[in-house]
């Protein structure tokens, strides 16, 4: 059985309140739940029974086809057993209290053909609330529905009643909060990546892709792999970025020589786990340096990507002085 929120109003009544008289037509899928609270003296206890059946009291037309069930922390719970217009009266006391009532009808019930309810009350502004409610929202009211139906039964004992009650008073205030928009990942432009590779030629760190040596725009400079298969030169980003670009180029690195020759022919490769790669682009157009110096080839992917890594990846050795990103 699930619940829907069908209506919720607040009344205050003190000494000089006229009494409050409601008619409502009910149904047996229909719950009431009241609370009424102190409005004046922080800390003052909440109402007594008897405080809380004087200022309460339902009724229909002589006799009260339901069960009133009183509840700990001023509230109080009635189940129709019939359909009937019942009148709900609010009797002010000498003192000043806060009256919130709240009913709730089996969707189950309306979902096959029952007759909705007809309050007198114009209830659209709260039905249009309602509407707009999140599907947390909605369960966090239906599980203090389900909360009420259980006291029926005498499942819960006081302490647990109170400390239910207070934990989905605290759930559905935070609800309330608006859920932040995610930002979309931000561009690897000047992103500092951490680099890595698959392997370095002859084992000579001076080879060891960084960061630095990959982007500081020196050509002779940077990682080189061993002709080993599946060699590759990685970039890895400290968070999730988005790549439309990647910029590659030959160079004469020290030690090493010309490095265009290794690049032609691998391919660029992006991944959001590290582990799982997807081709974006073929590496050609490389061309060998010159004494004019390197050209650098931009490799524009057909569509921008979101990816935590990208690397080059090739059957046999490579050579790169840069690897930077838009």
């Amino acid at each position: 059985m699930s619940w829907l929120f069908v209506f919720r109003k607040i009344y205050q009544l003190n000494a000089k309140t006229d009494p409050i008289r409601l008619p409502i037509l009910f149904q047996p899928y229909h719950r009431l739940i009241v609370q009424a609270r102190p409005v004046a003296g922080v800390g003052e206890a909440e109402p007594s029974l008897g405080t809380l059946t004087q200022m309460l009291s339902i009724d229909g037309f002589g006799d009260v086809h339901g069960e009133m069930v009183t509840l700990p922390a001023g509230y109080l719970l009635f189940v129709p057993s019939s359909e009937i217009e019942y009148r709900l009266l609010l009797q002010p006391t000498g003192r000043e209290y806060s009256f919130e009532l709240a009913i709730w009808a089996d969707s189950e019930a309306l979902a096959v053909g029952t007759s909705a309810p007809t309050p007198t009350v114009d209830l659209s502004p709260v039905e249009t609330a309602i509407a707009a409610l999140s599907e947390n929202q909605q369960t966090i009211l239906t599980e203090l529905v389900a909360l009420s139906n259980g006291l029926t039964a005498l499942l819960l004992s006081d302490s647990q009643i109170v400390t239910s009650i207070n934990q989905l008073t605290t759930a559905i205030q935070s609800q309330q909060q608006p859920t932040p928009t995610p930002a979309p990942n931000p561009s690897a432009s000047g992103v500092a990546y951490t680099a890595s590779q698959s392997s370095l030629r002859s084992g000579n760190t001076f080879f060891k892709a960084t960061y630095a040596n990959l982007t500081d725009g020196d050509q002779t400079s940077g990682g080189v792999t061993d002709g080993t298969y599946g060699a590759w030169i990685m970039a890895t980003f400290p968070y999730k970025v988005k790549v439309t670009q990647i910029a590659l180029s030959g160079g004469t690195l020290d030690g090493y020589g010309d490095s265009s020759g290794s690049q032609n022919g691998a391919t660029l490769q992006g991944s959001v786990d590290g582990s799982t790669w997807a081709n974006l682009a073929t590496v050609s157009g490389i061309p060998n340096y010159t004494a004019s110096g390197a050209k650098i080839v931009n490799f524009a992917l057909n569509s921008p990507v979101d990816v935590t890594a990208i690397r080059v990846f090739k059957d046999g050795e490579i050579a790169m002085p840069r690897f930077e990103f838009q």
